[in-house]
């Protein structure tokens, strides 16, 4: 079940258009959206584990939650990049200098801070009142 699952490539647009593009493109599937979570939590949980075990001090703190939001962080950047690219009629898979190195960076520091503020300051109101 799982194999026909990944073989399908669903896209994550579902095909829909916006003044006659597509949304994102055949290239941002959820098999890839679903694959990529999974790496990059995996690659991130291994950092944590290493940094605790041998007192990586050179890393900068992370926490298992942090990582989860650094990492959907990414890949939303990634799928935003690729909207503004459809917008501006470029192609899926062709190189815009500067986005597509750091969407990836962007999204995931804009996400995560996002998120991070915006629990602290609900935590912060609820002490409050």
């Amino acid at each position: 079940a799982s194999n026909s699952l990944f073989n399908s490539k669903k896209p994550i647009d579902s095909g829909w258009k916006l003044n006659g593009d597509r949304l994102l493109g055949e290239g941002k599937t959820w098999e890839g959206t679903f694959s990529g979570f999974l790496a990059g939590s995996l690659a991130g949980l291994i950092l944590f584990f290493f940094q605790n075990r041998f007192q990586l001090t050179f890393l900068p703190p992370l926490s298992p939650i942090l990582i989860f939001l650094l990492v959907s962080g990414a890949l939303i950047g990634d799928i935003v990049a690729s909207f503004f690219k459809r917008r501006f009629s470029i192609e899926s898979g062709d190189p815009v200098f500067l986005l597509d190195q750091l969407d990836f960076y962007f999204g995931s520091i804009a996400f995560a801070s996002f998120i991070y503020f915006s629990v602290c300051l609900c935590f912060q109101f609820v002490a409050l009142t």
